[in-house]
């Protein structure tokens, strides 16, 4: 379980958990190459699949390998980056998941901040560079 950082998709656990999501989702829901296809996102967790999926994960057994908090608190953010309808409620569950979630204290700086100001229909992005921008950046 490796880190590069402290922000909220700095982790291999967490890369981990979204390849799993984006399985589980049937579409891309973290890298996009064009606008287009982060709106086809956003449209298709609009249409239900985000409450689909959060029902999953609420469902699904605690175990040693598998974190469904970690995984919904992942799910809404990736939701957020695409500006998905995120409702009030949704945000205050992950509000509250917040401080069980395996994730280092950035991350959940980040989380909280996102909550306070999401707009549903607006992307949020969230700073959070990846793994060879960071090397990059820490090079220079």
């Amino acid at each position: 379980m490796g880190y590069w950082g402290d922000k909220i998709f700095q982790s291999d656990t967490a890369l981990d958990f979204i390849d799993e999501i984006t399985s589980d989702a049937g579409v891309e829901l973290y890298t996009f190459d064009n606008d287009a296809a982060a709106a086809a996102a956003r449209d298709k967790l609009d249409a239900g699949l985000l409450d689909v999926l959060v029902a999953k994960y609420e469902a699904a057994p605690l175990d040693s390998w598998d974190d469904p908090s970690h995984k919904i608190f992942l799910l809404v953010a990736l939701a957020m980056q695409v500006g998905a309808a995120v409702s009030a409620d949704l945000r205050a569950s992950v509000k509250g998941l917040i401080p069980a979630i395996g994730t280092p204290k950035e991350a959940k700086k980040q989380m909280r901040a996102a909550l306070r100001v999401y707009k549903s229909g607006q992307r949020y992005i969230f700073d959070s560079p990846g793994l060879y921008d960071t090397m990059m950046t820490s090079a220079k």
